[in-house]
């Protein structure tokens, strides 16, 4: 039935990159679209210096994959304890656009 561990099928390499190409070749997906997609980054007010750059890089990232800026919406929180309850109430609120 197996012989050694890896199970049946041909065993991917864990070389990075190389892994990474070879799972996105194996894929049914020729090209994503973020277009329909609605996003809400929430995040808290602590070191905003490093935080901006990391909401910027996604807002940035999201852009790039064809989400739309209006449906792009950046909230901040006072600690990461409003995190969860903000993320809950965007989500049941349906107020991300």
């Amino acid at each position: 039935m197996f012989e050694g561990i890896k199970g049946p099928g041909e065993a991917a390499s864990l070389d990075g990159m190389n892994f990474t190409r070879q799972l996105w070749e194996r894929s049914q997906i020729t090209s994503v679209s973020g277009s329909p997609l609605r996003v809400a980054i929430v995040h808290t007010v602590g070191v905003l210096n490093l935080l901006h750059h990391f909401v910027e890089g996604a807002r940035k990232k999201l852009l790039e994959g064809g989400v739309r800026e209006a449906n792009i919406v950046i909230q901040s929180v006072p600690g990461s304890w409003e995190l969860p309850v903000a993320c809950q109430r965007y989500a049941r609120s349906h107020q991300t656009p």
